[in-house]
């Protein structure tokens, strides 16, 4: 099985889902060009599956219930949908505990306590900068992400895979309402790198400290700010402008019924907050093999353990 949280949104405050899918075939509200970095993920690790022949599970326990939720709110849910749904498939809580063990849990959470908070230019924004530096709001966060972790833990995860916040300071929104030279306001990616600095520390001492734990960091801030910087090298024309028309001078979501560029696999960006699927795709990809993208241990090998 397949756990995902998140998918760009929040432990800290009401913000939350942007996109999020029914495995199933169901509806889907896309705020992007295909799928985000879960999607690749979860495609990617049952194409694996099917050709080992194994049985594959995927479950999102979050679609699109009526609002963006907290994190510990998205762990409430998933703490219900063990007691009340997984336990009625096993005979034993002994078969339980090894099925959740051997489950994978994607976590991409937490740019949105940035965005629509700490960096957020509104009156709020101001108030919380004034009072909170960037490193205690980092430790805030990680301080609440931790305790998740490990309610994560309590309920039987042992591999989790969490990924850090990309290169805010470069996207749309921010990069189109403020001044900067070159591609991206390095101020804001400064203040994004004060948590992102304080994420391994945290998943070494998780790991150390709970038992049986495998957690593994996917660094999406250096591939996708290389991307950025050298769009080239991934295939890209464009690493600075949505591919479709965004409203209020591309800063936001798409207008809609609104034509897009025509080569959107050559554009880094969809909308002003979101990247597009060659993107995702590319950072779910190198998360499978490569041990510079998801370590200690690159997806492939978190699944054989």
């Amino acid at each position: 099985m397949v756990v995902v949280f998140g998918g760009g949104g929040s432990w800290r405050s009401e913000l939350g889902i942007d996109d999020v899918e029914y495995v199933d075939g169901g509806d889907r509200f896309d705020s992007v060009d295909g799928g985000v970095i879960d999607d690749y993920v979860l495609g990617l690790i049952q194409l694996m599956m099917v050709m080992k022949f194994l049985n594959f599970w995927v479950a999102f326990i979050l679609t699109m219930v009526g609002g963006c939720l907290r994190l510990s709110k998205q762990v409430e849910l998933f703490e219900e949908t063990v007691k009340w749904q997984l336990q009625t498939y096993y005979k034993t809580s002994q078969e339980l505990s090894y099925y959740l063990s051997k489950s994978l849990f994607l976590i991409t959470i937490g740019s949105n306590d940035y965005i629509s908070n700490y960096l957020d230019d509104t009156i709020i924004g101001k108030i919380i900068r004034k009072r909170i530096s960037p490193d205690q709001f980092a430790q805030l966060l990680i301080d609440r992400l931790s305790d998740q972790l490990k309610r994560l833990h309590d309920l039987g995860g042992r591999k989790i895979v969490f990924f850090e916040l990309g290169p805010i300071g470069c996207i749309p929104s921010i990069t189109r309402k403020q001044k900067h030279s070159g591609k991206c306001v390095e101020n804001t990616n400064q203040v994004i790198s004060f948590f992102n600095n304080k994420l391994p520390g945290m998943l070494r001492n998780l790991t150390s400290t709970l038992h049986g734990s495998n957690f593994v960091l996917g660094h999406a801030n250096w591939l996708g700010y290389d991307a950025v910087i050298n769009p080239s090298k991934y295939g890209l024309t464009d690493s600075s402008n949505p591919c479709c028309i965004a409203w209020f001078n591309g800063t936001s979501g798409c207008v809609p019924f609104s034509i897009p560029c025509t080569s959107p696999d050559e554009h880094y960006f969809w909308d002003g907050y979101h990247l597009t699927q060659t993107m995702y795709s590319t950072l779910a990809s190198r998360c499978i093999n490569d041990s510079t993208v998801c370590m200690p241990f690159t997806l492939n090998q978190l699944i054989q353990m």
